[in-house]
């Protein structure tokens, strides 16, 4: 009798450890193919989002005014897959040059990243300068350094002109206003991680392929033209 319950319950387990096998291959396997996930980074979420033209009301532009597509790129500048996004951002922008913009928002994730706010500080500082590009290309570039590596040995690498401005600003905290803006945006989407992208009206997150971010701009940007016609 008692190896009768002991074999019972054995089955059991292995029966619950088969529904949630299943249920988690069921769910992986209801993800549209260009949004499952991959070794450069997980599944993406994607959604609509009706207001998102609110989020273009402040940022780090990096692309012109004039841009027919906008990305706006919720991003912690001490998270791996957030390197990963801008990278392949960069390359989307340099294939579609002027018709494509980025707005880089802030939204650190301290609990994980405990210099992510000092680098969206410090960050701003170099937007003060206009270097805000530069900055941003150093941050990633030198991710793994971060923390250990000083702000200023940053804002050289740069080429941010005045070191002492830099340094004030960032000992002061200048424009923590700035970045506080955009963690309320963030937290007002409903953000639980980075990066986070609103392309027009879709947000996705999480961290798209090169082959998806290219295919959506080049859809919008194909939208926008016609519409204009």
């Amino acid at each position: 009798m008692k190896t009768d319950t002991v074999l019972n319950g054995v089955l059991l387990v292995l029966s619950a450890c088969a529904i949630t096998v299943t249920g988690l291959f069921v769910k992986r396997e209801f993800w549209p193919s260009e949004l499952k996930p991959t070794s450069s980074g997980p599944a993406l979420e994607k959604s609509e989002v009706a207001d998102w033209e609110s989020y273009l009301s402040s940022g780090n532009r990096l692309g012109p005014s004039s841009a027919l597509v906008t990305v706006v790129e919720f991003s912690d500048f001490q998270c791996p897959y957030c390197a990963q996004v801008a990278e392949r951002l960069s390359k989307t922008r340099e294939k579609y040059g002027g018709q494509m913009a980025i707005l880089f928002r802030h939204y650190p994730i301290t609990a994980r990243h405990p210099h992510a706010l000092g680098a969206a500080l410090s960050s701003e500082c170099a937007a003060g300068q206009g270097r805000f590009e530069e900055f941003h290309d150093v941050l990633f570039m030198k991710q793994d350094s971060i923390g250990i590596i000083g702000w200023a040995d940053l804002a050289k690498r740069s080429g941010i002109a005045n070191l002492q401005a830099f340094e004030r600003c960032t000992r002061d905290s200048l424009h923590a206003d700035r970045v506080d803006r955009d963690i309320a945006a963030g937290n007002r989407l409903g953000l639980t991680g980075t990066p986070t992208l609103l392309i027009n009206g879709q947000m996705l997150r999480g961290a798209p392929s090169q082959s998806v971010l290219d295919s959506m701009v080049h859809s919008e940007i194909a939208r926008r033209v016609s519409s204009t016609r």
